[in-house]
C-alpha cells in the first residue's frame, strides 16, 4: 500500500500553483493526516475529471480473473488472517532498505511462495523511491540522502525490525486497517474514486499505527516534515523537504514543475535510462493479454519486435 500511495501523493500533483513548497507540504500533511480526499477536491475541476476518467479507464483495464493491478498488494494484506499479514508486512518492511543488502533469512507466512513475495515486494519498494524522485542536477544530493536512510533502516532492521513481537503488536492495526478498507474481490481500482479515497484515508491513521507497532514512526516522519523552495527557474522549481527519519534528520531535494495551474514532482534524471529497462515488445500483449510470450520462435512476429528507444523514462 505504501508505494501506490507514494506514487499517488506525486502523481496528482498540489492544488494550487502559487508555492510549490507550500503545495508539496499540503500533499505530505495529507498522508500523514488522512485527508488525501480533500486535497484531490481541491484540484481544479478539469484536472479532477481527468482524474476520474482515467481511475475508471485503470479499473476497467484491471478486471477480470488474472488482474494484478497497483492494489494487488493491499487486497493480499486484506485477504488473510492478520497474524499472516503481520508477518508478510514486516517482512516487506525489512527487505525495503538497501537493494545490495544479502535477503533476510526470515520466514514469512506459512507459504514459502508468500515469504517470497513479500520479499520480492519489499525490494521493490526499495527501488521504488530512487525511481519517483531521480532528477536532473539532483542525483548526488538525493543518492546521498537514499544511502543515509538505506543505512538506518540497516540499524533499525537488526534491532527493532528483528523483535519476534513485533508481529502480534502489528495485528490490532491491521484489523482496523482491514475493517476501514472494507475491500471485496474488485479492490480499490473497482470502486468510485471518491470512495476508494474516502477508505484509503479511513485507513491511512490504522497503516500508521502499524508502522509504529513495527518500530517505524512513520506518522512523526511525515507529521514533522518541512519543505522549503531552494530555486526556480520558469516553470521548474527545486524544494527541499527536511524530515526525521532513523533518528536523523535529512533534506533531500526534489525537482517540481508546474503545468496547468499545478506543480508536480518529476523524476528526469538520465540515469532512469537504466534504473527502468524497457520491456519486451510484448508485455501485456503476450497470450490473451496477460503478459506472457507469444507463441512461435523469434521473428514470427516483427511487431512484438523491440523498437529503439521503446520503454524506460520517467515515472511520471
Amino acid at each position: 500500500m505504501i508505494r501506490p500511495l507514494l506514487l499517488a501523493i506525486l502523481a496528482l500533483g498540489p492544488a494550487a500553483a502559487a508555492d510549490p513548497a507550500l503545495d508539496t507540504a499540503g500533499w505530505i500533511q495529507a498522508a500523514a493526516a488522512g485527508r488525501i480526499a480533500d486535497q484531490v477536491a481541491r484540484l481544479p475541476e478539469a484536472r479532477r475529471a481527468a482524474l476520474a476518467v482515467a481511475w475508471s479507464d485503470g479499473a476497467t483495464a484491471e478486471r477480470g480473473p488474472r488482474r494484478g493491478g497497483w492494489d494487488m498488494p493491499v487486497r493480499g494484506l486484506t485477504g488473510m488472517p492478520p497474524d499472516e499479514a503481520a508477518n508478510l508486512l514486516l517482512t516487506v518492511l525489512r527487505e525495503a532498505g538497501d537493494p545490495s543488502a544479502a535477503v533476510t533469512p526470515a520466514a514469512a507466512g506459512r507459504d514459502p511462495r508468500q515469504g517470497f513475495a513479500a520479499r520480492m515486494a519489499g525490494r521493490m519498494l526499495s527501488g521504488g523511491l530512487p525511481r519517483s524522485i531521480l532528477a536532473t542536477g539532483l542525483e548526488t544530493r538525493q543518492t546521498a540522502v537514499l544511502a543515509a536512510l538505506a543505512e538506518g533502516h540497516r540499524v533499525w532492521t537488526q534491532a527493532e525490525g528483528a523483535d519476534p513481537a513485533r508481529p502480534a503488536a502489528m495485528v490490532p492495526a491491521l484489523t482496523a486497517m482491514t475493517g476501514a478498507l472494507a475491500l471485496d474481490d474488485q479492490g480499490l481500482v473497482g470502486l468510485p474514486m471518491t470512495t476508494a479515497l474516502a477508505r484509503i484515508d479511513a485507513a491511512i491513521p490504522h497503516l500508521l499505527d502499524a508502522l509504529t507497532a513495527a518500530g517505524l514512526d512513520a506518522r512523526a516522519t511525515l507529521g514533522g516534515a518541512q519543505v522549503r523552495e531552494e530555486s526556480r527557474s520558469g516553470t521548474r522549481a527545486v524544494v527541499v523537504v527536511t524530515f526525521t527519519a532513523f533518528a536523523a534528520r535529512h533534506e533531500l531535494p526534489l525537482a517540481v514543475v508546474e503545468s496547468e495551474g499545478t506543480w508536480t514532482p518529476v523524476a528526469d534524471s538520465p540515469l532512469l535510462r537504466w534504473l527502468n529497462p524497457p520491456r519486451p515488445a510484448w508485455a501485456g500483449r503476450g497470450r490473451g493479454g496477460d503478459g506472457r510470450a507469444p507463441q512461435g520462435g523469434p521473428g514470427e512476429r516483427p511487431e512484438d519486435a523491440p523498437r529503439p528507444g521503446a520503454g524506460g523514462g520517467a515515472p511520471f
